[in-house]
Parts: C-alpha cells; sequence; structure tokens
C-alpha cells in the first residue's frame, strides 16, 4: 500500500508540473504573438512618422481615418431638432440649406447690430435666449417683429447657442488635427483686418487657403454653405470695429470654442491659440478659400446692399429729371400753339348776393381781383351782422317818391340821409307800415330776393 500511495503521489506531482509547463508554453506564445504585433505596429508608427516629417507635417498628430459617408434619413414627422440636432438632418427634412435661426439672426443683427458695441462679447438675458430658442424649435420667427436694438445681445447669444449645441460642430474631431498642422505650418502672412489683407494683396495662391480648401471640399453641400454664409458675415462685421472694437481676432475668440472645440486629450493651453488663429484666418480669407461655386444662398454685404440702393436712388432721379423734361417741353408747345389772348380782355367775374339788396358779398378792387371784405377787428368773434332791410327799403322808398320841396325850398336828394336831417312830409311812412313791410322781406326766400324786391 505504501508503495501505490508512492506512485500515485509522483503521478500527481507529474501531472501539475507538465499542466504548469503547458501553461507556461501557451503564456509565451501568447506573448511572444502580442509583442510582435506591438513591434509591427510600433514600427508601422514610426516609418509613417518619419515620413510625415519630411512632408513637414506636425510630429504630434496623425491623421485621422477619411469621413464615413453618412447614410440618408427620411423624415416622417414634424421638422427635425433645431438646437442639438444636425445640418444634414434639417436639410434632407426641409430642402433648405441655410436653417432658419443662421438667417433671422444675421438678419438682425445686420439690421441693428453692424455697430454695436461688444457685439457676441457681450452676453444676452439667458431668459430672452430660452425664450428665442423655444420659439424656433416651434417653427416661428421671434425676431421679424424686431424694430431696435434692445434685445441685440441675445440674439447673438441665440446664434452662438445655435453652433454650439449643433451635434457635430462645423470643424469636426475628424478633420481637428489636419486644420491644427496647417495652421501651425502653412500659417499666413501677418494681417489683423480685411483691409490689410487687401492692402497686401493677399489672395488665393497662400497656402494656407490651397490646403484648407482641399479640407472643406470634403465636406457636405449644407455644412459648406452654412459655414460660407457664416464667415461671410463675420468678414462683414470685422470691416466695423471701430464701432464695435470686435477685429477679426476678438471675433474668434468669441466663436473659436464655439466653431472648433478642442477634443478630450489635447493640451488645451497649445491648442487655444492654435484655434483662434484658425478662425481668425478663416474669417480674414473666407473669400479665397470658399471660392467653388456651389448652389446654396449667398451672405449679401453691407456695402453692397449700399451700392444697390445708391443705384436705385440715382436711376429713380434719372427718371424723375426725364418725366420733369419732358412735361416741360409739353407745356411749351402748348403755349407755343395757344393763340394769343387780347389786351383788352377781361374775365367774367360771377357775383355772389347776400341778403342785403344791392350789396356783394365780394368786392371788386382796380386790378379786377376779387378779395375777401376785411373783418372788424373790434367786433368779438361770434358777432354776426344782421342786415339792414328798413334802410334798404327806405331807399326805395326814396327813389319811387318825385323830389318835393322842403319848407325852405331847398330840393330834397333821392340819396340816403345824413344823421340829423329832418324828415320831409310825406315820405317817411308810418311805423305800422314799415313794421309790415318788413315782416314781408324777411319772409321772401334767398332765391327769390332781387334788386326790385
Amino acid at each position: 500500500r505504501e508503495k501505490d500511495d508512492l506512485k500515485k503521489t509522483e503521478t500527481e506531482g507529474m501531472n501539475i508540473r507538465l499542466g504548469l509547463e503547458e501553461l507556461i508554453i501557451e503564456n509565451n506564445k501568447r506573448l511572444i504573438i502580442t509583442n510582435n504585433s506591438i513591434e509591427q505596429e510600433e514600427a508601422k508608427y514610426q516609418n509613417l512618422k518619419k515620413s510625415l516629417v519630411v512632408q513637414q507635417f506636425c510630429s504630434e498628430t496623425l491623421p485621422r481615418p477619411g469621413v464615413k459617408k453618412r447614410r440618408s434619413k427620411i423624415q416622417t414627422i414634424g421638422l427635425p431638432k433645431i438646437f442639438g440636432g444636425s445640418l444634414d438632418d434639417y436639410y434632407e427634412a426641409t430642402g433648405e440649406k441655410i436653417p432658419l435661426v443662421i438667417e433671422s439672426c444675421i438678419r438682425t443683427i445686420k439690421m441693428f447690430g453692424m455697430r454695436h458695441q461688444g457685439i457676441f462679447r457681450i452676453t444676452g438675458s439667458h431668459v430672452d435666449i430660452n425664450k428665442f430658442e423655444g420659439a424656433f424649435e416651434n417653427g416661428e420667427d421671434p425676431f421679424a417683429c424686431m424694430v431696435d436694438e434692445n434685445q441685440i445681445n441675445s440674439v447673438s447669444g441665440v446664434l452662438k447657442s445655435y453652433f454650439r449645441k449643433l451635434n457635430e460642430p462645423l470643424f469636426s474631431e475628424e478633420c481637428f488635427d489636419q486644420f491644427m498642422n496647417i495652421t501651425r505650418n502653412f500659417a499666413p502672412p501677418h494681417v489683423v483686418s480685411v483691409k490689410q489683407k487687401i492692402d497686401k494683396n493677399i489672395g488665393e495662391n497662400v497656402e494656407f487657403v490651397l490646403k484648407a480648401r482641399d479640407i472643406v471640399r470634403q465636406w457636405s453641400e449644407p455644412h459648406i454653405v452654412v459655414t460660407r454664409y457664416l464667415f461671410s458675415f463675420l468678414n462683414d462685421l470685422s470691416q466695423y470695429s471701430e464701432e464695435t472694437q470686435m477685429d477679426p481676432y476678438n471675433i474668434a475668440i468669441c466663436f473659436g470654442p464655439t466653431l472648433c472645440p478642442i477634443p478630450e486629450g489635447k493640451d488645451l493651453v497649445q491648442h487655444t491659440n492654435l484655434v483662434n488663429d484658425l478662425i481668425k484666418n478663416f474669417l480674414i480669407f473666407c473669400d479665397d478659400i470658399f471660392h467653388d461655386e456651389i448652389e446654396g444662398p449667398l451672405y449679401i454685404r453691407t456695402e453692397d446692399l449700399d451700392t444697390g440702393h445708391d443705384d436705385q436712388v440715382q436711376e429713380d432721379e434719372t427718371k424723375e429729371a426725364n418725366e420733369a423734361d419732358s412735361l416741360t417741353e409739353k407745356k411749351q408747345t402748348e403755349n407755343a400753339t395757344k393763340p394769343q389772348e387780347d389786351e383788352d380782355y377781361e374775365p367774367i367775374v360771377t357775383k355772389m348776393m347776400s341778403f342785403k339788396s344791392n350789396r356783394s358779398l365780394w368786392e371788386q378792387r382796380e386790378n379786377k381781383t376779387l378779395e375777401r371784405p376785411k373783418k372788424n377787428i373790434m367786433q368779438p368773434p361770434n358777432h354776426v351782422t344782421a342786415p339792414d332791410l328798413l334802410q334798404d327799403l327806405l331807399d326805395k322808398q326814396l327813389a319811387k317818391t318825385p323830389p318835393n320841396r322842403s319848407r325852405s325850398g331847398s330840393t330834397l336828394s333821392t340819396g340816403r340821409m345824413s344823421p340829423g336831417q329832418d324828415v320831409p312830409d310825406g315820405i317817411m311812412a308810418s311805423p305800422e307800415e314799415l313794421l309790415e313791410k318788413a315782416k314781408q322781406i324777411t319772409q321772401v326766400t334767398p332765391e327769390e330776393l332781387t334788386d326790385d324786391k
């Protein structure tokens, strides 16, 4: 039995030893294979690194694999998500390459904020921004009825919020390393403004522009159209930096983290300056970078609007001048063909009769023109003068009565009696007769009243 126990113990020991040996061998094989794979990948990396250094690319970063083409989606219910959505999704659902929120914000800033100091640097009210975002999500345009610049900072805040919340930023993570490489190694000549770039005549031949154009061509059409529209607007805005205190670099500081966020694992201090330089160069050279013709809305600059307005005003003035000349020539032709009037010709003056017999409302002057009778300044404004019917009746009676001799033998005049003159006998009627005749005259209508009554 002891011998059997010893044999069993030796057999178990041998089995354990064999198992350990096999395990060690397997682990060694796996380690060798893994090390070989690591060495192979390391060799590939070093080879690629050397080739990039020879081509003057940054040795710290490697280009990422090509961007895969996204599959189109069919929007079935409602509008796509605005804040937090995608440019391509919005285009597939609506057919519009530029979303309403971008177009409305830029239009409003163009109307009221092109000379607003601190635009995009001063934040607006968070309550107003949230309210405006909710209106855009419901398909409304809250800026359509804006009439002043009181909420212009909130408008700029909505525009930055839209680009910050995009599902994929304009300068995506796939292209981040390539943009950092060209910004560091192929920086354009130093210019601080669009005007300085134009004065130095720097354009399409800049190497930064050529390489940036190659990267942009890999984007989708809505992506390119929106980026071109935004940077054309920022380019126009930077030309009012004296009023707004927002030159291209200040605008780049405001939009850098929004348009080109730094991926995780990158050095924030180093790449922040590169991102700001990238946005500034895109702003200054946007016309050269987006040189290819792509169908989509274009931003109309303020100076182009002013030029078009001046041309329209000049055309209107020329048209009005031509119409005035034609009218003048027409009048001269009519005067030439019109027969000359007689010098002794006098216009017919129509007299308007009042309730006073033998008295007209208008008086005729020596120059044969009609003037209104002058008002008595001493009379109150509500004073109304009644017709002198008794005096007119007396004048008629005197005209019909033959002249008689007075007691002194003098002849009476048929005109009006002077104050204090005695009335001859038989001429003045009794008060009852005069009162009766006055009542009859007052009952006559103005149409029946003539000089004979």
